[in-house]
């Protein structure tokens, strides 16, 4: 089936979307109070208006590499997130400053590969799992959107690992990916998201049951003021996809219930920018977003050059045909 452009287009446009929108209201806002007072529009507050975070700054890392390196390059993509993370590399603002928008675990991972960038089998994996690991995941899905569903998962889940070294956040990934991937092909919201017999084992499933009660829930009671578990932000964005008929209105019921706004508005903003495309996005939007332009193109740069391939990563459980102890570049 042939995926179109403006689709893969609309999934990493309405991360960044969901970034700009979303952030301004993050920090020291409740529900009730963006419900008052946020008029559905980028705004000055916390950032200039249009301006993003690490959410998109991230994306725009990851997806450099893989048009760089002509596939995934572990060492590369993480070393770009340094960049990113100590030189304002694909920050919004542009200024050569280190980033300030930096959640706890990436910058946990991130000193840890200055120190020893590979990661060998014996270390314990982390319990629970944020959701940095799904808020950039938009390149990796559209670099092989036109490849197995399994080549999808399997590259999400690398992406995500590399900030968020758990089972939980493997799977959360897998399962996000398998929506983005599907929603690229399908009409059938709900067949998007039921996404069961992709199953990867037992904790897929867990993550799965409880993401997919969320449409029936009363979000007022359950939703709202969550902070950043990644299966929390999966609800969420799923919920805003299933209730809502258009990319807008979802866009604003999400972040009308607070919590991790920003995130959970790149999470929402790929799964329905994938599903309604770019033109589906606000125009208002799309015009006071920060580097809209660029952002397209580099969509159309990472769906030009698929297939994509992993070539090497800094996780000794990849086996010896993916995985090198190099030093950190």
């Amino acid at each position: 089936m042939q995926i179109h452009l403006e689709q893969v287009q609309g999934m990493l446009l309405g991360l960044a979307v969901g970034d700009a929108l979303g952030a301004p209201v993050e920090f020291g806002w409740t529900a009730h109070s963006i419900l008052a007072k946020w008029n559905g529009q980028m705004q000055d507050h916390r950032i200039p208006a249009g301006y993003y975070t690490d959410d998109t700054a991230m994306a725009l890392c990851l997806a450099d590499s893989l048009l760089e390196c002509d596939g995934y390059n572990s060492y590369d993509v993480m070393s770009k997130y340094l960049k990113w993370a100590t030189a304002g590399y694909r920050a919004s603002e542009d200024n050569g400053m280190p980033a300030s928008d930096i959640g706890s675990q990436i910058a946990l991972e991130l000193e840890r590969f200055v120190i020893k960038p590979a990661i060998y089998k014996n270390r314990a994996r982390l319990t629970g799992a944020g959701n940095g690991g799904i808020m950039r995941l938009a390149p990796a899905i559209i670099v092989t959107c036109n490849q197995s569903e399994e080549e999808s998962m399997r590259l999400a889940k690398v992406t995500s690992r590399e900030t968020h070294y758990s089972k939980e956040a493997d799977a959360s990934a897998e399962i996000f990916a398998i929506m983005l991937w599907q929603a690229l092909r399908l009409d059938d919201k709900n067949a998007i998201v039921n996404v069961d017999k992709y199953s990867t084992g037992t904790l897929f499933d867990s993550i799965l049951n409880r993401i997919m009660r969320t449409k029936n829930l009363d979000a007022d009671k359950y939703l709202k003021d969550l902070g950043g578990y990644v299966v929390d932000s999966l609800k969420i964005a799923v919920w805003g996809f299933l209730n809502f008929d258009s990319f807008r209105q979802g866009m604003i019921e999400v972040i009308r219930l607070g919590g991790d706004t920003d995130t959970n508005a790149s999470i929402y903003g790929q799964l329905a920018g994938a599903y309604y495309g770019y033109k589906a996005i606000p125009t208002q939007w799309r015009t006071r977003l920060r580097f809209c332009d660029d952002i397209l193109e580099i969509a159309r740069k990472l769906y030009e050059q698929q297939p994509n391939k992993i070539l090497v990563t800094r996780f000794e459980e990849d086996g010896k045909e993916y995985f090198k102890d190099l030093p950190q570049q």
